[in-house]
């Protein structure tokens, strides 16, 4: 049996007596692709931070890679960039070029192997950011850096990315080229997590939709079972989404 690369059960997290993630229990497989929606401040940040190690949860049991997760910061910087997490405010350092935020820490990570020095330049190409390596992050645009980061994050290699509305800054035709890469990344083993406000992508990319509202799951599987079934809650949130107004793709019996 497929054992999952992370398994989260009975997960709260709390801020300030304010219950902000509450029982959260799902799996990540391999070869998946699982989005994250609700409205803002479900606690769907606060879910990546907490599967990423940035945030400890108040309560709950989390495995990676079949090991009970570390307690501190410093044990789970040992499992980068096994674990990338790809924020929505990029971060770059201000004193290196587009190109040295790349290469940097992909050189002190690989060593000598170079081999994802080919892969670079083609991705570059693809993003549309070949000709702009050579600016500092103050000198492009938000969107320049976000896909700098999103090159960086999946040059990496990790085994799961966890996507924090990465295309937030993006237009369409450079969401479509995240979204290519997810899927490359997914055929190659990997799994991704992505919180999203793009309900399309959300519905048609996923192989599973977790839907949290007020902090608690009440709705995950596969996007078709949500929609043939969906709770009141995530109906509810579907028909003030606009593109669930507009776009006959999507029925909910």
């Amino acid at each position: 049996m497929n054992k999952p690369l992370i398994s989260l059960s009975s997960i709260c997290k709390q801020h300030s007596k304010r219950n902000i993630l509450q029982n959260i229990n799902f799996d990540i497989f391999s070869n998946e692709l699982v989005a994250v929606i609700g409205s803002s401040g479900c606690g769907k940040t606060s879910l990546l931070k907490c599967i990423s190690g940035i945030e400890a949860p108040s309560s709950g049991t989390i495995e990676v890679f079949g090991q009970k997760a570390p307690k501190s910061k410093e044990d789970w910087q040992h499992l980068y960039p096994e674990i990338t997490y790809m924020f929505q405010s990029i971060h770059l350092w201000p004193h290196l070029t587009l190109r040295q935020n790349i290469e940097i820490p992909l050189q002190n990570y690989f060593k000598d192997n170079i081999s994802w020095k080919s892969n670079l330049e083609a991705l570059l190409t693809e993003f549309e950011v070949e000709r702009i390596t050579h600016l500092y992050p103050r000198e492009a645009s938000g969107g320049e850096c976000q896909r700098i980061g999103i090159i960086r994050a999946f040059l990496l290699n990790p085994k799961v990315i966890l996507m924090d509305e990465v295309t937030s800054a993006l237009g369409v035709n450079h969401i479509s080229t995240v979204l290519k890469q997810a899927l490359n990344f997914k055929k190659k083993g990997g799994a991704a997590i992505f919180v999203t406000h793009h309900l399309e992508f959300a519905f048609t990319l996923a192989d599973k939709v977790v839907f949290i509202s007020q902090g608690k799951i009440t709705d995950y599987g596969s996007p078709q079972e949500l929609l043939k079934s969906p709770s009141q809650k995530l109906r509810e949130f579907l028909d003030e989404s606009l593109i669930f107004n507009i776009n006959n793709s999507y029925k909910i019996n």
